[in-house]
């Protein structure tokens, strides 16, 4: 077995101390606010020229619901157990609480 040592262990000496300067002048700030609404308008025109349908995941959900062996008995019986699970431990804080 191959332990690695930690070589650059003086890497983080200063991640705790606190830098100091002057504060960002109001001009800064306003610079800096404006720039993060700029973005939140890019990503809003991005996201309104992605359509509101995607023929190509409408198709493969058709093909899903058409296809008698999805989802998989072994999938089902996943999500039975995990659901079983989550039922019996409600029931149980539930009468722990009453």
């Amino acid at each position: 077995m191959y332990i690695n040592p930690n070589v650059n262990i003086n890497r983080f000496n200063n991640a705790g101390s606190v830098k100091t300067g002057s504060p960002k002048s109001p001009a800064v700030a306003q610079e800096t606010a404006t720039g993060s609404f700029d973005g939140a308008s890019a990503l809003e025109s991005a996201l309104g020229s992605v359509p509101d349908v995607r023929p190509e995941a409408v198709s493969r959900a058709r093909e899903l619901i058409a296809d008698t062996t999805y989802p998989s008995p072994q999938t089902l019986r996943k999500v039975s157990d995990f659901l079983a699970k989550k039922l019996l431990s409600a029931e149980d804080n539930n009468s722990n609480h009453s």
